[in-house]
């Protein structure tokens, strides 16, 4: 278990940094670049959240109430996501550091694996398994999409 842990945080702290630049996600910086999953997650989970939100307040401006009853099954998907990756959290250390009182099994561990993956994949499109980035690169955020067009939320408001 200790190999598998290390190698789901590796894991996810790479995925976490892809992420990040695809949602222009924000860190405070550091010189070394040397984020760790424990950074990382919370921050991008926390811009995920505020994208959710401004793409359902543009729907909302833009009177799509079919949009905004879509964005909030997702926030509402993704808020039980992450409460289950919350809770499954803990193993990921104590597998990778000696410890006398946690064993896990492969069984067990095979729930934090799962926590992750749906996690992440609260970051893809189901139609082109890639991840979700905002648009343009830089400059005001107009909208979250990812290459198949399929997944497209909108966050410029309507303005009046």
């Amino acid at each position: 278990m200790p190999g598998a842990a290390g190698t789901l945080r590796r894991f996810l702290e790479y995925s976490a940094s892809e992420l990040f630049g695809k949602l222009r996600a924000s860190i405070e910086f550091r010189g070394d670049a040397q984020y760790d999953f424990g950074e990382l997650m919370p921050a991008l989970i926390a811009t995920w959240r505020e994208l959710l939100a401004r793409t359902q307040e543009a729907a909302q401006s833009w009177g799509k109430k079919d949009e905004v009853t879509r964005i909030s099954a997702l926030q509402k998907e993704f808020a039980s996501r992450v409460a289950r990756s919350q809770v499954e959290q803990w193993a990921i250390n104590k597998s990778i550091h000696y410890n006398q009182w946690a064993h896990l099994q492969q069984d067990e561990f095979r729930y934090v694996v799962e926590a992750f993956r749906l996690l992440l994949e609260s970051f893809q499109c189901e139609a082109c398994t890639g991840y979700v980035y905002v648009t343009p690169p830089k400059g005001s955020r107009e909208g979250v999409r990812c290459d198949c067009g399929t997944y497209a939320l909108n966050l410029k408001r309507k303005t009046v």
